[in-house]
């Protein structure tokens, strides 16, 4: 448990450390673009070649494709709820703080962060760590 802890703990620390790099260095818009393109590649093929993959040994292809669906469902779904709660509004294009609801970003952090948690530890709990998914989270 204490592993599978550690390695949950490794890759939310990304989420610091990315926040400290934005702050001290200040990047362009394009290279917050290419951050952000290079992470959704890595988590869109983490999900694609390992998850999905292995699923796919223990269940039949129409019940994981349902639980994929269902999943991205239930993000769009908080995706659409947390923006209509103000969390849209939380930032301009320009990065500065706007108005808006700062309790819907901790909503949308939990719903970024803990299903990528979850699966991290399951694969310790697995014996081993997906350094795809690691890197991906």
């Amino acid at each position: 448990m204490a592993e599978a802890f550690g390695w949950g703990a490794l890759g939310a620390s990304a989420l610091l450390i990315g926040a400290l790099i934005a702050y001290l260095l200040s990047p362009t818009r394009g290279v917050i673009a290419v951050v952000m393109a290079l992470g959704t590649g890595l988590l869109i093929g983490s999900v694609s070649f390992e998850l999905i993959d292995e699923a796919l040994k223990y269940q039949a292809v129409a019940w994981v494709a349902a639980m994929v669906l269902g999943g991205a469902a239930v993000f769009t779904v908080g995706d659409w709820l947390l923006e209509r709660r103000g969390g849209g509004d939380r930032k301009d294009a320009t990065g500065a703080q706007a108005e808006g609801s700062p309790l819907a970003i901790v909503l949308g952090s939990v719903l970024d962060g803990i299903p990528e948690s979850f699966v991290l530890g399951l694969t310790v709990l697995q014996g081993g760590v997906s350094v795809s998914l690691l890197a991906a989270v």
